[in-house]
């Protein structure tokens, strides 16, 4: 997860694979998994996104599969959305498109598909140590057996 802290104003285009949480401002394009603009959140410009939490504010366009403005929102601007949830005191001011069914941009769904490859590599590596670790253990133990039974427990007289 990245998050935009209150006192931070970022500018320019970001992609990212994951979850933003803007509780500063941006400018800008962004592109990511799932956005959340908390009560002081401020985007101007474009979003992309799976699925967008908005409390704060946007102006411009927002794009997402699933857009869910709480009461304290207010988008100025365009949405467009396969589902939009708005509660009755947020403010939207521009227009709302539903469409049957939004894609993310290639450039996004690309660096989604080597993340996914990446955290698969990832899982492999960490599955390899797991099995190499217990082979090692085992071996231990046999190497302490072996010398258990070359070296047999001798009693001291009391």
């Amino acid at each position: 997860m990245l998050i935009v802290e209150a006192d931070m104003n970022v500018q320019g285009r970001l992609t990212i694979v994951g979850t933003v949480r803007l509780e500063g401002r941006f400018d800008g394009t962004l592109v990511c998994s799932r956005l959340e603009i908390g009560t002081d959140g401020y985007l101007m410009g474009e979003v992309v996104t799976g699925e967008l939490i908005v409390a704060g504010q946007i102006v411009g366009r927002a794009q997402a599969r699933h857009i869910h403005l709480t009461a304290s929102a207010i988008v100025e601007g365009e949405l467009r959305h396969e589902q939009l949830q708005m509660d009755a005191e947020a403010v939207l001011v521009g227009e709302s498109r539903r469409h049957p069914r939004l894609e993310m941009p290639t450039e996004f769904l690309a660096l989604e598909a080597r993340a996914r490859h990446a955290e698969d590599d990832f899982r492999k590596l960490e599955t390899e140590s797991r099995v190499r670790r217990a082979e090692e253990a085992l071996n231990a133990k046999a190497q302490f057996a072996a010398l258990r039974a070359r070296f047999p427990a001798r009693r001291v007289p009391v």
